[in-house]
């Protein structure tokens, strides 16, 4: 299954502050579902590859015997304004001991810019955002070592947030074992402007684990989410590994666009003359799908639909 990035319009229920609550007014959801399989879409950089595991289509971010490298994923990019999101994937880790390795990080923030090593990332999250000041890492420091295993949050190259966590359930030592879904923790990473960010980890056969919840929320407030990318990225330090993803989903709430009006044929926000001539050129019965001018969408253009056109005329602003 490729990745779709659908957007829509639907009521949809809003997260806010650790609750659920209705938002009266119309909002729009993106959904970015990708099992990672041959033709996945987003950007590959360095390291990472797609790689088939008994049967099972993963994301490799970086591989096991490749020490001091690193490999990162990134989503397409959401053009809207995000004003909430969910992410859920899968993960597991691989070296030839079954022992630690160094991480890697779930990534949200300005990735257009790509240029040298922008992109290189692993635990402590991306040199992009470092450089910047700005983006949302999540890492999964999977190395005892340093400062103990755990979960970290990251605004920019800042923390704001830390806790333990023992990731023993999900190291192996052969890739095949690693990368069935059966043996790969699930990761969620949900975020919303008024309550900031919060990770849930289900490790195999357990329920999902609260890591911290609503932190980072001071750091996000403000942020101008627009044009805005996902992302995961791994690094090899002294230990090197196998990270394997799959069967990523993000729901993403977005500010809807604005309506326009359907006799506005050309999209500039006024009904004029250009209006009118769109409409008389397809005149007469449909021959495609969606049809120019067919307002009323009896399959014909004509009066009815130039009655429209007319009723609004100078409607908007040039």
């Amino acid at each position: 299954m490729h990745t779709t990035i659908r957007t829509g319009v639907a009521l949809l229920p809003l997260l806010a502050a650790g609750a659920m609550t209705f938002a009266g007014d119309e909002t729009c959801e993106v959904s970015i579902d990708e099992t990672f399989a041959r033709g996945a879409s987003g950007d590959l950089y360095e390291r990472a590859v797609l790689v088939q595991l008994s049967g099972n289509p993963r994301l490799k971010l970086v591989s096991d015997f490749q020490p001091g490298t690193w490999g990162t994923w990134r989503s397409d990019t959401v053009e809207e304004t995000v004003t909430a999101f969910t992410a859920s994937f899968r993960f597991s880790l691989k070296n030839q001991g079954g022992g630690p390795g160094d991480g890697f990080s779930f990534l949200w923030g300005d990735m257009s810019d790509d240029f040298g090593t922008r992109m290189a990332g692993g635990e402590w999250g991306l040199e992009a955002f470092v450089a910047d000041g700005g983006g949302l890492s999540v890492g999964f420091v999977t190395y005892p070592g340093g400062g103990g295993n755990g979960v970290n949050g990251r605004w920019g190259g800042t923390d704001f947030a830390f806790s333990p966590f023992t990731y023993d359930l999900v190291r192996w030592d052969d890739d095949q074992v690693a990368g069935d879904p059966n043996n790969m923790a699930t990761a969620t990473v949900s975020w919303t402007r008024q309550a900031g960010t919060t990770v849930t980890i289900a490790l195999p056969t357990f329920p999902p684990q609260t890591i911290w919840s609503d932190a980072g929320q001071a750091q996000t407030a403000s942020v101008d989410p627009t044009g805005w990318s996902f992302g995961l990225a791994a690094r090899n330090g002294g230990i090197d590994q196998d990270v394997l993803i799959g069967d990523l989903s993000i729901e993403v709430v977005v500010e809807c666009p604005p309506d326009t009006d359907p006799a506005d044929l050309n999209g500039d926000g006024s009904i004029n003359g250009a209006d009118l001539g769109l409409l008389l050129s397809a005149w007469g019965t449909c021959t495609e799908n969606p049809c120019l001018g067919d307002l009323t969408g009896d399959g014909v253009v004509d009066g009815a639909d130039l009655g429209l056109v007319l009723s609004g005329w100078g409607s908007g602003t040039p």
